[in-house]
């Protein structure tokens, strides 16, 4: 009877360890909407017809990985298909057959639950929080060029954007929008008066400024760079030294990204010129 009692112990205590280990293990899972998992799977779906084509079957874990040079075994575990799902065992990507109907050449065609899985997954590898279709943006840019995250570690996102910068750069949210200098120290620098900081790099957001808007219908001078069309400003400061602006403008909002001083020479110039091309306005 003591043997008994002690065995129901053990199972109870044993029960209560599985679920509390459960319990934290799905509380760590992030809730993703469902209209943006819909919006990876289109967006993810047209990117990788555009560069690989329409497969019949639709796309696998290597088909998208051929699209996308970024993503990596581990982004599929657990990731779901029709007959079946993807499991990473010891650094390696399996896929293991969850049906018994006979198999078919689309029984590797990754569903919209799995779709919800990789961007889980990639959510997690490159923590980028909250999810959202400006997140989502973000991880295309990141699984299409891996070069520019690997150099561009850290993220700024606001409501209006998202840009990638340096681990040497430290951001100070500041009135309408962040700063990023090289002093780690900086509290809350005036926006208007940011040249005792410099090299800074400046990200402003506003509604439809009247004198940005001629700016984004002047042809003539907008460039597009990385599926965005700027405006680039050149302005000699009273020292002799430049500050560029690349203004973003939607007829809503006027969004200005500013570098001084502007050198090609120098790093902070190049480290600018690669925000630029990770610049994601919200849709």
């Amino acid at each position: 009877m003591k043997g008994f009692s002690i065995g129901i112990i053990v199972f109870v205590a044993s029960l209560a360890l599985f679920l509390l280990i459960s319990f934290f293990a799905g509380s760590s899972r992030i809730s993703v909407a469902d209209e943006v998992v819909v919006y990876f799977q289109e967006q993810v779906i047209q990117k990788g017809v555009s560069r690989v084509g329409q497969p019949i079957e639709g796309f696998n874990a290597l088909l998208l990985k051929n699209a996308f040079p970024g993503l990596r075994d581990g982004d599929f575990d657990r990731v779901v298909t029709r007959e079946g799902v993807y499991r990473l065992e010891g650094g390696v990507l399996h896929y293991k057959r969850s049906v018994k109907t006979p198999i078919t050449s689309a029984e590797e065609m990754i569903t919209k639950e799995g779709y919800a899985q990789l961007l889980h997954n990639l959510l997690i590898r490159y923590e980028i929080t909250p999810p959202s279709m400006i997140a989502v943006d973000r991880l295309l840019l990141f699984i299409d060029e891996p070069d520019i995250y690997k150099t561009l570690l850290f993220g700024y996102l606001h409501n209006d954007y998202a840009i990638q910068y340096g681990g040497d750069w430290y951001p100070v949210v500041n009135g309408k929008g962040v700063v990023l200098t090289r002093n780690r120290f900086l509290i809350s620098p005036d926006p208007n008066d940011l040249t005792g900081f410099s090299p800074y790099i400046l990200v402003t957001s506003e509604n439809n400024v009247p004198e940005y808007s001629p700016f984004a219908k002047t042809l003539e001078s907008a460039m597009t760079i990385g599926g965005n069309t700027f405006v680039r400003l050149e302005t000699e400061m009273e020292n002799g030294e430049e500050i560029v602006r690349y203004i973003y403008a939607d007829g809503i909002r006027a969004i200005v990204l500013a570098h001084y001083p502007y050198d090609l020479d120098s790093s902070a110039t190049a480290t600018f010129e690669k925000v630029v091309q990770t610049f994601l306005p919200a849709k």
